[in-house]
Parts: structure tokens; C-alpha cells; sequence
């Protein structure tokens, strides 16, 4: 075989995604993480408090998916690039990887999206994206698709402010490029359990979203409980924490982890500083109440027999174990 420099190659972002999709998306053939990197921009209006609701649209005939919050929405403007060029703001989102607003806590105390990748992925990995924002009467239209090449439109439109995504993923680069109601539902009922307003039509028929935070303890294996009140708290930074505990008759100990609304389905630094928060002070209470100790010696893990677990963060420098944002590993 011949190695030379006619060999090299040299990717533009929209290309390098699509080769290597796996490593921006971690499971390569699964297309919830397009939805996710879309609603988790959405919901960090919403959580700053710039938006009242969200909104997502699903049309199963078509496959199409739409998000749709009513924030600042994406700056209108041009930006420079490094090679000269300029370009429209939502066009350098949806083109040029590492591109976004959430590198410093200038526009966010704390957000979901963080690598400025989520737009560009979206794209590379769609037939069909299209992103409206909507500031002051105003409207910037951007249609993609796969490409680089994006067509813009500009018009005044009395609307609400607010950004509004809708794609198609592509079932070239997805074998099963349907995503699932399921979890659509689940991302939607987490962020209405945490005290955001969240809808979902599918099919132009309005599902239920509206959980509470013990709602995502719910086991069907478990026959008798008892919660213990929700514990919230903030730091001078405006940084939050929330947690929930249930006893269940259960023999083992589960725990929820959530980061800025993200689903970290490995847990991480929040549940592990919560399981030995929880048994310091069950061990500092029986010392301090001598007449409540048992006969044999308790091991740590006995203060958490049958222990249900949420704890949600919403920190401004979170850092994950991988792009996919399933581990917390802050320290």
C-alpha cells in the first residue's frame, strides 16, 4: 500500500462527525442524543429563567421532531471567523464545531450545553434542520441538512422571542433512526419534576408531563415507603442543590443523579458525596442517642438498606466523565 501526503486528509467539522459520529455522541447508532442536545439548549432558558415553558412537537408519520422555547433566542448578527469570513450567528452554530455561548458564565450561571457541539452534531447528522430565532420582532430562518451549505432567511415577524429547532434525523447515519416517545417523555417529566414547565404533543395530542421529584423514585417492586421532605439549597454563587430521600422495604440502596437537568445515569461526585452525607449523619445521630444503638455493629452500608436517592445539581462548571454526560466528575 502507498503512503503518502495525496493520503492525508483534512475534515471540515460537519465531515469529521459524520465519519467518527461515535465519538461526539457516544452510542453511534442511537439518535436520542440529537433530541438531547437540542432540548438540554432549550432547557437551559428555561432554567435561567428567560423562559416560562417549553414546548416539544413530535410527528411520528414524519419522524420530526421540534423544540421550541420562548427565551432570548439565538443572537442575530454576523460573526468573524478566525479565516475572515463572516457569517450568520446560527450558521456558525450549525457549522463550526466548539462554537456556542456557554464557555464562561457571561450569559448562564449554569447550563446543559457546554462544548458548543450540540448544533453543529445536530446538523451532521440530519437530513433536515431547521432553526427560527425570534428577537424583538425579528427573525432569523437557518435550513440545513448534513452540509456546510446553509440557506438564510431574514424577515419581521410579531412573535414571541424565543428559538425554535426542528429535525429529521438522517437513517444513513442511524440505523434505527426513530426516538423513542419513551424517552422523550422521560426527559420531559424529569425537567417538570424539578419545577419546570414542560409539554409534549405527539401527534397534535397533548401527553401528560407533570411529575414531582418522588415521581422518579417509582418502583413497582416496592410495597411500603416513607419520604423524607425534599432539602433544597443555594450557594451565594446561585448555584443549587435538591434531594430527595425515601426508605423503602426494599434490601438494596438506588440514587438518581441529575446535573443541570441532565440524566447521569452513572451517577458521579453528587451521589457519591450524598451516600456518605447520609451515613455521617446517621452514625453522628445514633452517637448522640446512645440509647438507639443496636446490639451488633452497624456497617456503613446499613444506612443505606432500602435508601432511594435523588439529588439534582445545577452547578456553573460542571464536568463529565465523556461528551454523553452520563458521570458527574467534578471535585
Amino acid at each position: 500500500m502507498s503512503y503518502s501526503a495525496e493520503n492525508i486528509k483534512v475534515l471540515n467539522d460537519i465531515e469529521h462527525i459524520q465519519l467518527r459520529s461515535g465519538m461526539y455522541i457516544g452510542e453511534a447508532n442511537d439518535p436520542r442524543s440529537l433530541f438531547s442536545e437540542m432540548f438540554d439548549n432549550a432547557m437551559d432558558e428555561v432554567s435561567a429563567g428567560h423562559s416560562t415553558e417549553l414546548v416539544v412537537e413530535v410527528d411520528t408519520k414524519e419522524n420530526r421532531y421540534t423544540v421550541h422555547d420562548f427565551g432570548r433566542g439565538i443572537p442575530h448578527g454576523k460573526k468573524k471567523l478566525e479565516n475572515g469570513e463572516e457569517k450568520e450567528v446560527v450558521e456558525v452554530l450549525m457549522t463550526v464545531a466548539n462554537s456556542g455561548g456557554k464557555f464562561d458564565n457571561s450569559s448562564y450561571n449554569y447550563s446543559s450545553g457546554l462544548n458548543g457541539l450540540g448544533m453543529t452534531i445536530t446538523n451532521a447528522l440530519s437530513k433536515y434542520l431547521e432553526i427560527i430565532s425570534y428577537r424583538d420582532g425579528k427573525y432569523v430562518k437557518a435550513l440545513a441538512g448534513g452540509t456546510t451549505d446553509v440557506q438564510i432567511e431574514y424577515g419581521q415577524l410579531q412573535k414571541r422571542n424565543g428559538t425554535k429547532v426542528t429535525f429529521i434525523p438522517n437513517k444513513k447515519y442511524f440505523p434505527d433512526f426513530i426516538i423513542p416517545i419513551d424517552f422523550i417523555l422521560k426527559r420531559c417529566r424529569i425537567a417538570s419534576s424539578l419545577g419546570f414547565r414542560v409539554r409534549l404533543i405527539v401527534d397534535k395530542e397533548e401527553l401528560d408531563t407533570n411529575y414531582t421529584i418522588f415521581d422518579l423514585m417509582k418502583e413497582e417492586n416496592v410495597s411500603t415507603y416513607c419520604d423524607i421532605p425534599t432539602i433544597e439549597v443555594e450557594n451565594k454563587d446561585k448555584e443549587k442543590m435538591k434531594v430527595a430521600l425515601r426508605y423503602t422495604s426494599d434490601t438494596t440502596d438506588r440514587y438518581f443523579g441529575y446535573t443541570n437537568l441532565l440524566d447521569n445515569n452513572i451517577g458521579g461526585t453528587h451521589i457519591s458525596e450524598l451516600s456518605k452525607a447520609i451515613i455521617s449523619t446517621w452514625k453522628e445521630f445514633i452517637d448522640k442517642n446512645k440509647n438507639l444503638k443496636p446490639d451488633v455493629e452497624l456497617k456503613p452500608n446499613d444506612y443505606l438498606i432500602g435508601l432511594r436517592g435523588v439529588c439534582a445539581v445545577f452547578i456553573s462548571k460542571p464536568e463529565f466523565s465523556s461528551q454523553t454526560k452520563e458521570k458527574l466528575v467534578n471535585n
